[in-house]
């Protein structure tokens, strides 16, 4: 995938609505490629803000996915479960490569799974909170995405969410 000008995804109409969505003083935190290959394993179902650790009833965060390609739920496409972003889950360990952390599917018995297919250039954008995950790409054909992240320019943090993010850090093989 080529970009002439990676700043044209950095729109005027994008930060705009993310404005509206999380309040005006908010900032770009970081641009992440993300890119599932065939036959890659999926990404558990997680929330966001485990990692981040704000104070919810303060600030959010949110998500812009842009497509790359056209996205199906055979190639292991995003997707999100409605309504999830309410209630905070505990995360477990993870055994997909590349992903440290998950939430049990018993826990998300009452929610129901919504996959969208998404075609080149689409965006989706999606509270720091909400539970979503990908499937293993079963596919031939590379899922490829960005993901923007944009801050509240003065975050204010969930101690025990950070508390329990750090115990977690510390329990894991991963970052030992």
């Amino acid at each position: 995938f080529w970009f002439n000008d990676i700043s044209k995804l950095i729109n005027l109409k994008l930060t705009s609505r993310i404005g509206k969505l999380i309040g005006d003083n908010n900032y770009l935190n970081r641009i992440e490629l993300h890119q599932k290959f065939p036959g890659v394993s999926g990404t558990p179902p997680h929330q966001d803000n485990f990692y981040f650790g704000f104070d919810l009833k303060k600030n959010i965060s949110c998500t812009a996915y842009i497509a790359l390609n056209e996205q199906t739920e055979e190639q292991g496409g995003l997707g999100f479960y409605p309504g999830s972003h309410l209630k905070r889950f505990n995360h477990h360990k993870s055994s997909a490569i590349g992903f440290s952390s998950g939430i049990n599917q018993a826990d998300l018995k009452e929610f129901e799974l919504y996959t969208p297919n998404f075609f080149p250039g689409d965006v989706v954008l999606h509270h720091c909170n909400i539970v979503h995950e990908a499937k293993d790409n079963n596919s031939l054909k590379i899922r490829s995405n960005i993901a923007m992240r944009f801050y509240p320019s003065h975050p204010q943090y969930d101690d025990e969410l950070k508390i329990k993010y750090q115990n977690f850090l510390s329990q894991s093989s991963r970052f030992s």
